[in-house]
């Protein structure tokens, strides 16, 4: 069974570059901490989490755009009007 704490988080994304989905969880068992300790209140805390979570998804967006951009220089097989675009079409909701 994996036992997930703040610590051995921290330990791992120290080691390693983090993902979007890392950032994302190590900064809400943070945000979690200080609301459930009482050091920020519940306003500031859903606001937090909303900000935390739309700067997540910037950076879930750059990621696959950098991996695109490295795809496409490196195979054949790969060819996208930009990555952008391809992120666009993949991703977006419509």
């Amino acid at each position: 069974m994996l036992k997930l704490t703040l610590s051995g988080l921290l330990n791992n994304l120290k080691r390693n570059n983090m993902t979007a989905v890392e950032w994302l969880i190590f900064h809400w068992m943070e945000l979690d901490y200080q609301y459930y300790s009482g050091e920020i209140g519940r306003i500031d805390y859903r606001n937090k989490r909303d900000s935390i979570q739309v700067e997540a998804k910037e950076m879930e967006k750059k990621q696959i755009i950098d991996a695109i951009d490295v795809a496409q220089r490196t195979d054949f097989y790969v060819k996208y009007e930009s990555s952008e675009h391809y992120y666009n079409e993949t991703f977006k909701k419509k």
